[in-house]
């Protein structure tokens, strides 16, 4: 038996990893994968991260 190849689930949780969408200027787009290539890192690793500590910021307000 083969299971087919994808992406593996991000985070603790096994399972699927729910997608969010947004659109930004392009000028964030640029910045953001400015960094992650420089950070040799994904561009969803510094959106996840970013996303992250914006939540985290609200809720301890």
């Amino acid at each position: 038996m083969r299971l087919a190849a994808g992406r593996p689930p991000v985070g603790a949780a096994r399972g699927p990893s729910p997608v969010v969408r947004a659109r930004v200027p392009q000028a964030l787009k640029d910045r953001v994968l400015a960094l992650a290539t420089l950070e040799g890192r994904d561009e969803s690793d510094i959106v996840r991260e970013a996303v992250a500590s914006y939540v985290a910021l609200r809720q301890a307000s």
